[in-house]
């Protein structure tokens, strides 16, 4: 499909890479806004000659080109070219919008209206235990609890009310329509009212490349991979943080100790969200402002054979204890053991049963109170012959569903904004970050795993797997393998961040001598490894064939190119030679395919084609053909 200029002004800036945008233009209007066209599969002629001979003269796919004002000028209606699905992604035309200072800006609420008959849509709220004064805790909980749509009152409300104590958050799922209900887009406002006062209250209009990382504090992105099921439900998992924890004071954080208006017992909450053609819809749910019971203690008492009796100090929470229930798991699941009815203060509560079997069994404790909010668990764990006894605890949230950032492992000095340095347990491993690298301080945590060789390649230590893997960073951290005791083929080696425990996905490979590490630059925390890779990539389906006859003079050159582990990191490590001249063949890293159209008719006669891959680990592979152009019979 054709792309045409929207406005008038001039040609600012042209882009051409294997990933990103892939061919983007940048046009400046006449009032300093700047456009932006992305995944372009070919530029209309005059730019797509200059852009030729940028990368011809340094032959290389990759440029960058900005241009003087007057240099190439551009009026509404103007072809500037063609959609297509260079860069990431499929086929789609990337349009942005951005103001003088190049900050990218809603187009929506700067001219460019589209038609949006349809409200947004609520799906979820949630609770975010901010309780270690951070939004991503070593254990951190969340409590999410379904939406569903009230007809009569034309709004959405809960299915329950949650109850909430201490310091948190409020989450919303929401999603927008804009043709059909199962349209699923991002909102353009919301605001988060708590007994009419305004808590929180959010414009998506603007932000600054300085500030952009940012935007993931927006939205809380580790509950949504861990609810998604695929990667094409990741925007219907979306939940919006209604509150912000880098500014102060902290917006819309609400913590039942110290706010006063927060008291014990039901808060009404208003939550609205609005869409660029200023459609909105509500949600109206209630908050219990609830401290539970405290299961302060919980004692075993042996009566005679197979004789036993619990005995469980309860201290009551903001409301009276309704009820106090016992269970027991001898193998399997819990079994409802009994339950006692509350006293309503703090109390002393017992329960007598005779157990038969003589193997371990446990047996915990827990109290609601009248709102039925429960009490965190007290477990003892019994075997009958020696009456030994140990104590745990485990934390019950009345949620439909309970989030928590399971792992164990060694536990590192606490890392914020001045930046540090973690470490593994072994001290193999390093993470290092500068100054002005975190938005918080964390407590990192690695934990050594055993992982499976892949098909190819030679694995080179075990996993590595740094907590908490939600935190997003401001700046990229440096992480590190000491070398010391290697004894493989070092000029090989990479760091690989291992996903869904199938794939190796390549992160960088910076050998220092003097130190002698490699090392990777990383987003997020995750589970890395070493890997050498000595295998080449391989190229196929080349055509022209060696050996082939064309009667036509301008042919696509077509591979197939593939790497299983390292990868091509960069446009300069393809190299495309037509009779020995260099030519700016396209790669699509996604489908892994490699083209080139040939802009002017071939000379009749034989012709040599030479296409060479190198991969990140320095591993080469060239394939050549010889065929031939013919006068069409």
């Amino acid at each position: 499909m054709r792309v045409y200029a929207p406005g008038d002004g001039y040609l600012y800036r042209t882009y051409t890479s294997f990933w990103g945008y892939g061919r983007a233009l940048y046009i400046r209007l006449n009032d300093g806004r700047i456009l932006v066209f992305g995944h372009l599969s070919a530029f209309n002629p005059e730019v797509e000659k200059r852009v030729f001979q940028e990368q011809v003269k340094n032959r290389t796919y990759y440029t960058n080109v900005f241009y003087e004002p007057g240099e190439m000028p551009v009026r509404r209606g103007q072809l500037i070219g063609y959609t297509g699905q260079t860069g990431s992604g499929g086929p789609h035309l990337h349009f942005e919008m951005r103001d003088q200072n190049n900050n990218p800006i809603n187009p929506l609420k700067n001219g460019y209206e589209i038609e949006d008959p349809l409200p947004p849509r609520f799906l979820n709220l949630a609770i975010r235990d901010l309780s270690t004064r951070t939004p991503w805790r070593d254990s951190g909980s969340c409590e999410v609890i379904p939406a569903y749509y009230e007809r009569a009152g034309e709004r959405y409300e809960l299915i329950e009310t949650p109850a909430v104590s201490g310091r948190f958050g409020v989450e919303v799922n929401v999603i927008d329509r804009i043709y059909k209900p199962t349209d699923s887009y991002g909102v353009y406002a919301l605001e988060f009212f708590l007994d009419d006062s305004l808590i929180f209250s959010e414009r998506f209009d603007e932000i600054s490349f300085e500030t952009t990382r940012q935007q993931e504090l927006s939205k809380d992105f580790g509950l949504r991979r861990q609810l998604a099921t695929s990667e094409d439900d990741l925007d219907y998992h979306t939940y919006y943080n209604l509150y912000n924890l880098i500014r102060e004071p902290c917006r819309g954080v609400l913590d039942t100790e110290i706010q006063k208006a927060l008291h014990p017992g039901k808060h009404r909450g208003v939550i609205r969200a609005y869409d660029c053609n200023d459609n909105f819809s509500e949600l109206n749910f209630e908050l219990l402002v609830d401290q539970p019971p405290e299961v302060i203690s919980l004692e075993l008492l042996f009566k005679g054979v197979n004789s036993f009796s619990a005995r469980a100090y309860i201290n009551a929470g903001d409301f009276a204890i309704w009820m106090v229930e016992f269970e027991i798991r001898r193998d399997g699941d819990w079994e409802y053991l009994g339950s006692l009815p509350g006293e309503g203060e703090s109390a002393l509560y017992r329960i007598d049963w005779v157990e038969d079997s003589t193997d371990t069994f446990q047996f915990r404790v827990s109290a609601l109170d009248i709102w039925e909010t429960r009490s965190a668990y007290l477990v003892r764990a019994v075997i009958p012959d020696t009456l030994l006894a140990y104590s745990s605890s485990e934390t019950a949230w009345k949620s439909k569903i309970t989030i928590e950032d399971d792992h164990d492992g060694g536990e590192a000095k606490s890392i914020g904004p001045a930046g540090g340095i973690c470490q593994s347990d072994d001290g193999m491993v390093s993470v290092e970050f500068d100054v002005g690298s975190l938005y918080f301080g964390i407590r990192p945590k690695c934990k050594i795993e055993d992982v499976e060789t892949p098909p190819s390649g030679k694995l080179g230590s075990s996993a590595y797997a740094f907590f908490p893997q939600t935190v997003p960073f401001v700046k990229r951290a440096k992480l590190s393998y000491d070398l010391s005791s290697y004894e493989g083929e070092r000029s090989k080696l990479g760091i690989y961040e291992l996903e869904q425990d199938t794939t190796f996905d390549f992160k960088g490979n910076e050998f220092d001598g003097e130190s002698n590490t490699i090392s990777a630059k990383i987003d997020y925390f995750g589970t890395f490894v070493l890997l050498e890779d000595s295998e080449p990539p391989r190229i196929s389906r080349l055509y022209p064939s060696s050996g082939s006859k064309l009667t036509h003079r301008t042919p696509r050159i077509f591979a197939q190119l593939r790497d299983d582990l390292s990868g091509i990191v960069r446009e300069e490590d393809i190299e495309v030679t037509i009779d020995g001249v260099w030519v700016p063949a396209e790669y699509d890293y996604e489908t892994e395919e490699l083209s080139y159209r040939v802009p002017r008719p071939l000379k009749y006669g034989k012709h040599t084609l030479m296409v060479s891959a190198t991969d990140a680990c320095g591993n080469k592979t060239v394939r050549s053909s010889v065929f031939t152009v013919a006068e069409s019979e």
